[in-house]
């Protein structure tokens, strides 16, 4: 794991190399995508979320063409970065979230809350 800076922001780089392709949204490893980002409105409600494939299981993407994209694949962060866990994982982006929103992160049953106005 490697901190950088980027356009001003902080981010954590587990991979040797990024891609990001042209048109697509997402974070790429080559022809992999490794994250998806989404949003979305129906009846005047909005939804945000994003995923990031860490571990090797990813049989559920056979039963689909994951976000549209018919010729590209789907990869996990662990074929690149084999020693990351998604333990690690879960505290790194906690950590970034909190740095980046200027909040604190609560440990909370195994998981994290966020406290606003730290």
């Amino acid at each position: 794991r490697r901190r950088h800076s980027e356009g001003g922001k902080q981010a954590f780089s587990y991979c040797h190399h990024r891609l990001f392709l042209a048109g697509l949204t997402g974070v790429w490893n080559g022809e992999q995508k490794l994250a998806a980002i989404g949003l979305g409105a129906s009846k005047w409600v909005t939804m945000h979320g994003f995923a990031l494939n860490v571990t090797e299981d990813l049989s559920g993407f056979d039963q689909i063409v994951p976000c549209g994209i018919k010729e590209k694949s789907v990869g996990c962060l662990n074929r690149f970065a084999p020693e990351v866990t998604p333990k690690q994982v879960r505290k790194d982006l906690s950590d970034c979230f909190a740095e980046e929103f200027s909040l604190e992160m609560i440990p909370f049953e195994g998981t994290y809350a966020v406290e606003a106005g730290v």
